[in-house]
């Protein structure tokens, strides 16, 4: 009897024990809660939120899902949240739901490995290269045709590895790689049009080839040259060019030295870019050069004393306590000639050096 006494007694601690343990996870504070649910998936996160009300509250701290941003979407923690945006939880449903993830097509048009593609500014067209030396361009809508194309072997080209549009995507930059011995570093830019068909406007020798080339501006492309000095002593080149380069005049040159690079120890340049530095005139300083002008004509028949014009004072007429000389004839018997406006695409150049 007692044996029964005995085994009934344990089978009711037993009994009551997982109701008293299950009660406690009620009472856990947020400190635990938080330091178990960081070892959960995004997935079942949300399904412990359907417990209870404080863990739906503790399912939805910020911290939590910051954290499984940027582990699941393999973001570096030194890039903030996006401007704007104040919640990792709504980042988070962003990158899920509205970044488009879905595979439309395969296209299979080329033979070989692709190496770059790139789109057009506005959203119309983009460019493949490929491994088997063909440039394809493609219409981007659904689906996906090809436009133009060309075999870049015709020229010598072992493959293409690079093209850009330029900003009105007018002209399709292609850049690729000669045949030639293994060690070869030898490369060519070709320009094509995109208006009347895909005619060639352009080659220009590239040397390395992996400087690749790119736009200066909307008429204009960068291109490099390599020079060896001595033993391990190269200079490196960059040449600004002209996109069509048909002879329209004998004194209009299609090609010019822009930057000469000193290198040592067997560096050299391997990559070039281009940046947009060159912002729109605020209203002020626009208001404040009218001003300028219309003080040196007034002041056009008064001699001009001291040193001459700097190159910085012809380039800024709104220079406070100068006037520039102008001409001294009456500025109302001939009209006044607009300003002319530099829609050059870059005044700062960026390069990168390393060791072959």
């Amino acid at each position: 009897m007692e044996c029964e006494e005995d085994q009934s007694d344990d089978a009711s601690l037993t009994s009551d024990t997982p109701l008293e343990v299950n009660s406690n996870w009620y009472y856990l504070p947020d400190p635990i809660l938080l330091h178990i649910f960081q070892y959960l998936s995004a997935r079942e996160l949300l399904d412990v939120g359907l417990s209870c009300k404080p863990w739906l509250r503790v399912s939805y701290d910020e911290l939590l899902w910051k954290d499984l941003v940027y582990h699941n979407f393999k973001i570096d923690r030194s890039v903030k949240i996006a401007p704007g945006k104040t919640s990792w939880l709504a980042e988070y449903k962003r990158l899920s739901y509205h970044t488009p993830v879905i595979q439309t097509e395969v296209l299979k048009e080329h033979s070989h490995q692709v190496l770059h593609v790139s789109f057009a500014h506005n959203g119309q067209m983009f460019a493949t290269c490929s491994k088997d030396g063909y440039v394809l361009v493609w219409d981007s809508s659904y689906p996906a045709t090809i436009k133009y194309y060309h075999d870049m072997k015709t020229f010598s080209w072992k493959y293409t590895q690079f093209s850009q549009f330029n900003q009105s995507d007018t002209l399709l930059l292609v850049s690729g790689v000669h045949f030639g011995t293994p060690h070869s570093t030898s490369g060519e830019i070709a320009v094509f049009s995109l208006q009347a068909g895909f005619k060639l406007q352009c080659r220009v020798m590239n040397k390395p080839y992996d400087i690749f080339g790119t736009w200066y501006s909307d008429r204009h492309l960068l291109s490099g040259d390599l020079h060896w000095l001595a033993h391990l002593v190269s200079t490196s080149i960059l040449w600004l060019n002209k996109a069509s380069q048909e002879s329209e005049s004998e004194l209009v040159p299609i090609m010019d030295q822009l930057y000469r690079f000193y290198n040592s120890n067997a560096s050299s340049i391997r990559a070039v870019m281009v940046a947009n530095c060159l912002a729109p005139s605020p209203p002020e300083l626009a208001a404040t050069s009218s001003e300028a002008r219309a003080q040196a004509r007034k002041g056009s028949h008064n001699s001009e004393r001291g040193n001459p014009p700097s190159h910085r004072e012809l380039n800024n007429p709104s220079t406070p306590g100068r006037v520039l000389p102008t001409c001294s004839r009456d500025p109302e018997d001939e009209e006044e000639e607009p300003p002319e406006v530099l829609r050059q695409v870059s005044s700062r150049l960026q390069y990168a050096h390393s060791v072959i």
